[in-house]
C-alpha cells in the first residue's frame, strides 16, 4: 500500500504540531496502519478494512481528548478514501 509513508509522516507531524497531543495516541495509529498494511500485503481485504475501522473509530475517541477536530477530520478523510480504494 503505497499511501503508508506518506500518512505515517502526515499524522507524525500532526503530532509535532500538537494537532495529536499524545506520543502514545500518534504511536497506536501508526501501529494499526501498519498491520492493516500487512493485512492488505497479504491480500486479506477483510482484515485490512477492519483495521481501518477500528483506526477510524480509535481517532473518532480521541477527538478533543487527544486530537483536534482539525486532525481527526484528516485522519478520517485518509481512512474513507483508502476504505474506498481496496
Amino acid at each position: 500500500m503505497q499511501w503508508l509513508p506518506g500518512k505515517r509522516q502526515a499524522w507524525l507531524r500532526l503530532r509535532r504540531r500538537g494537532e495529536i497531543t499524545s506520543d502514545g495516541v500518534a504511536d497506536g495509529m501508526v501501529k494499526i496502519i501498519e498491520g492493516a498494511t500487512r493485512s492488505y500485503d497479504r491480500g486479506h481485504l477483510n482484515g485490512t478494512s477492519k483495521q481501518l475501522q477500528a483506526l477510524s473509530t480509535e481517532a473518532g475517541a480521541q477527538e478533543g481528548t487527544h486530537i483536534t477536530a482539525r486532525a481527526e477530520r484528516i485522519v478520517q478523510d485518509d481512512i474513507a478514501y483508502v476504505l474506498a480504494h481496496l
